[in-house]
């Protein structure tokens, strides 16, 4: 049982997956790997792209997760990401 006051996120990576994360209401979405990482090779680097249609379909705060670093943060936040 979770505390009073828990958060709960839920990591989508792809349109379908968020469109089903909206259901299941959780408090933010993490949308990724956004840019490719060592630690994520069986998933497909997904771009910027998907972040602003996240966006789109969920009314939660949406973080960008994957392969983000200084040469890479602005194009995340300019696509949307909250964080």
């Amino acid at each position: 049982m979770l505390k009073r006051g828990s958060i709960i996120g839920r990591t989508v990576h792809s349109i379908r997956e968020a469109r089903k994360a909206k259901s299941e209401r959780p408090d933010y979405i993490s949308v990724g790997p956004v840019f490719a990482t060592p630690l994520k090779r069986h998933l497909k680097k997904r771009g910027a792209k998907i972040i602003g249609q996240v966006k789109k379909i969920v009314p939660v705060p949406v973080f960008a997760i994957g392969g983000i670093n200084k040469r890479n943060v602005t194009r995340a936040l300019r696509a949307g990401a909250d964080g």
